[in-house]
């Protein structure tokens, strides 16, 4: 579906790197353009085997699968021009970029000269605030993303201190979003042949996710974090095991399944069984139900529970996950090279099923440079000296 579709792809770090992941997983030709240095994620630990070779970065493998990667460095008139002739050349139906509220412009490549090279491309931007309002040129990294857009704010126990989330989960977030916005804008130019300039912000994308918080302060309610404990009622929260943790929730399953469960006929209390009321006899049933869990592991509790419609499971590590057999029964994780790589969480024809690992720096230099573009290779040579490629 998508291997007639080309991109551009002139961002750096995650969000830039994971939205154009997303579509080069989806089959399109993507070609990754890097400053000569290389992008700024070929640099962040860890890496695989040899720390610091700026093609052994894990977290560069996992953004850059299915890519080729050429060297530029827009912001000279020969890196310029050889990126209007590449633009000329491929006719792409995408270019995504991360410089920031006109930070490509000031390289000479402005979204009116795209359009005027190629009247369908469209031009993705990817910053922090967004290109317009008083926060537009501010600085920002993941954890400060995370705060100003308010997942902070919900992240943690309610008499503590807001919390980070473990993963990079605003800039990721903005990459599906920015994704979601490239297929968008892809139907359009299909059906108009008229490219659009998107205008993504990290900090609008992530407050999408705060769903009823933010909702309720509309209402002037201002709610508060919830820790461990989600908002579905009692039992429904973390609790240690005696292997690690897991999540436990009495519902769907009638009452009558969790004191089964745990083997203890005192938990069947029939006021026990009103979810309404079972909050008010949490010190009564947490005791039971802790004194259980202690004793088992984490994998057992969860299929047993399972077994009886009940909606626990385990607190999953990365180990865990390897080790899964749902993931592998659906083939989630590939080999993609020498190592293994999560898969695509979607499952379409369309999805690239020989992955390749991703492109050292520079691997398409010759094939871009010179078969495309017709570069002869002493020009190639003096544009390298010149550290333009």
């Amino acid at each position: 579906m998508f291997k007639n579709i080309s991109v551009i792809d002139l961002s750096t770090g995650i969000a830039g790197p994971y939205c154009t992941k997303i579509l080069s997983d989806l089959g399109a030709n993507v070609i990754k353009v890097e400053p000569p240095e290389g992008d700024i994620t070929r640099i962040s630990k860890p890496f695989f085997n040899t720390p610091g070779n700026v093609n052994q970065s894990i977290k560069f493998s996992f953004l850059n699968t299915n890519k080729k990667s050429i060297t530029l460095d827009l912001f000279t008139s020969s890196g310029l021009s050889l990126a209007e002739n590449l633009i000329r050349t491929i006719k792409p139906h995408l270019i995504v970029e991360n410089y920031g509220p006109g930070g490509l412009q000031k390289s000479g490549l402005s979204f009116e000269t795209i359009q005027s090279i190629n009247g369908f491309t469209s031009l993705v931007s990817i910053s922090n605030f967004g290109s317009t309002g008083p926060y537009r040129n501010y600085k920002a990294m993941e954890i400060n993303l995370q705060a100003v857009s308010g997942l902070m704010s919900i992240t943690g126990e309610p008499d503590a201190q807001p919390l980070i989330a473990g993963a990079d989960i605003a800039q990721l977030n903005g990459g599906q979003v920015a994704a979601l916005s490239c297929l968008t804008y892809l139907y359009k130019s299909i059906l108009t042949s008229v490219g659009t300039h998107a205008d993504i912000s990290l900090m609008e994308a992530n407050i999408d996710l705060l769903e009823n918080w933010m909702l309720g302060a509309f209402q002037g309610q201002l709610m508060p974090r919830r820790g461990k404990r989600h908002q579905s009622g009692f039992p429904s929260e973390v609790y240690p095991c005696s292997d690690g943790y897991v999540s436990v929730n009495a519902s769907p399953g009638p009452w009558s399944e969790m004191a089964e469960l745990m083997e203890d006929t005192s938990l069947d209390r029939e006021e026990y069984h009103e979810r309404s009321s079972r909050p008010k006899y949490r010190d009564q049933i947490e005791p039971l139900m802790t004194k259980w869990l202690d004793k088992n592991k984490k994998k057992e509790i969860f299929h047993g529970a399972q077994k009886r419609r009940l909606a626990f499971s385990y607190i999953a590590n990365a180990r865990d996950l390897l080790e899964s057999d749902q993931l592998i029964d659906r083939r989630f994780f590939s080999n993609i090279g020498t190592n293994t790589h999560p898969g695509t969480p979607f499952k379409i024809e369309s999805t690239v099923t020989d992955s390749k690992e991703a492109p050292s720096l520079g691997e398409h230099n010759q094939e871009i440079y010179e078969d495309l573009l017709g570069i002869q290779q002493d020009n190639i040579r003096t544009l390298v000296e010149e550290k333009v490629i």
